[in-house]
């Protein structure tokens, strides 16, 4: 017999990404995490809702595109 080690659980892709988001902001003591696209939409998050899609607003205009990798 397996130990299953998550309490929550949801087959729904949203849902489950906003509990694993709650998980880790949990466990790093965060109040607020987020998850957003290139574009600015917020995907999932923990927290305020509100504050979660205004925050994936305005993150494009603050981060850099990733450095491709060199090959070899």
């Amino acid at each position: 017999m397996t130990h299953e080690r998550r309490q929550d659980r949801s087959e729904n892709p949203w849902t489950a990404g906003d509990l694993y988001l709650r998980a880790v902001a949990q466990r790093t003591g965060l109040e607020h995490l987020t998850l957003a696209t290139r574009e600015g939409l917020r995907l999932s998050g923990t927290g305020d809702e509100d504050l979660g899609s205004r925050v994936a607003a305005v993150a494009p205009s603050s981060s850099r595109s990733p450095r491709p990798c060199a090959p070899g």
